[in-house]
């Protein structure tokens, strides 16, 4: 069963804050969040987990708005891993341009994007949305 790993989303979108907002420099970004540097680091090494509450904490304290860290980003890559086995089969081969029009599919629905793409891939980010809708996200602990 396919299972939205948040942690992986708020990793990559913390990443993706740090680097755009604070020209990479984790201390810069932990006086924003005000958060500890040593908290931040391991978030960002995966040894702990910002839980929602912490997610929210943080968007407020940058002005993001409110979820934001648990939105997949444009450059979010997919988690091969949390993909049934011939789902990452098929993705393992592919090419970063059909990745991120598979990605552009299945977290941002559009349509464009799913045009281009053969009708098997079409396929699968249909079934790969049904998993989602069926599951749900799963929050991690901070």
């Amino acid at each position: 069963m396919l299972k939205i790993d948040l942690r992986e989303i708020r990793k990559s979108r913390l990443e993706q804050v740090i680097a755009e907002r604070f020209g990479g420099r984790q201390i810069d970004f932990s006086i924003a969040a005000k958060r500890n540097p040593t908290q931040v680091n391991q978030w960002l090494s995966g040894h702990r987990n910002p839980n929602g509450d912490t997610c929210r904490s943080v968007e407020a304290e940058l002005k993001l708005p409110q979820g934001w860290l648990d939105q997949p980003s444009e450059g979010t890559a997919i988690s091969l891993s949390a993909m049934p086995a011939d789902y990452q089969s098929r993705l393992a081969k592919a090419d970063a341009a059909t990745l991120r029009l598979v990605e552009m599919a299945l977290y941002e629905d559009d349509d464009e994007a799913a045009a281009r793409l053969t009708p098997s891939l079409v396929a699968m980010v249909r079934a790969l949305k049904v998993m989602i809708a069926d599951q749900g996200p799963q929050d991690s602990q901070s």
